[in-house]
């Protein structure tokens, strides 16, 4: 598969996993070097190797992207069996069309009662790295089940699969757990 085609598969195969995700933990590094994680809500968006946000131009966060643009995202979908980090870097960004077509009246009016326009209001890019995904079943049944198996059989790739993604390469490595 040409690189350029496998980056595409990779982000596309990243995109279904985190699809259906409401909140993802956005994770930075304060001035001390300690990890800060916080909430975020997802975006209609899709990811296209790109993950886009609404901040604050004056938040902690993007204080601390200033001194390192490092940032990790979680996405947890219980629902679905999904669980995936993304490794990437993050950018600020005041481009109004972006901010217009991220903007959500019923999350974002909350925080941002000035509207769209707010001048305080900024896009926030995360570009991503690397991804890492683990599956499980979706169900509880599901899960019993696998577990069953995977103790009845000494075999935990029954409990789901891990899954590594370069995002830059087009790599896809697979393992058990």
């Amino acid at each position: 598969m040409h690189n350029e085609q496998a980056i595409q598969v990779a982000i596309a195969e990243v995109a279904a996993l985190i699809d259906g995700t409401d909140v993802v933990m956005f994770t930075t590094r304060n001035g001390e070097g300690r990890l800060v994680s916080r909430p975020l809500a997802m975006r209609t968006i899709p990811f296209d190797g790109n993950a886009w946000f609404l901040t604050a131009l004056d938040s902690r966060k993007v204080g601390e992207l200033k001194a390192d643009p490092r940032v990790n995202l979680a996405y947890v979908n219980a629902s679905k069996g999904t669980y995936v980090s993304i490794d990437g870097r993050a950018r600020v960004s005041v481009d109004r069309a972006r901010i217009a077509a991220l903007w959500s009246d019923s999350i974002d009016g909350l925080f941002f009662p000035a509207g769209k326009d707010d001048p305080h209001l900024a896009a926030l890019c995360v570009e991503a790295d690397t991804a890492e995904a683990w599956t499980s079943a979706s169900t509880a049944v599901g899960r019993a089940f696998d577990f069953v198996k995977a103790t009845l059989t000494g075999d935990s790739a029954a409990l789901g699969s891990q899954k590594h993604f370069d995002l830059h390469t087009g790599l896809r490595t697979t393992s058990s757990r």
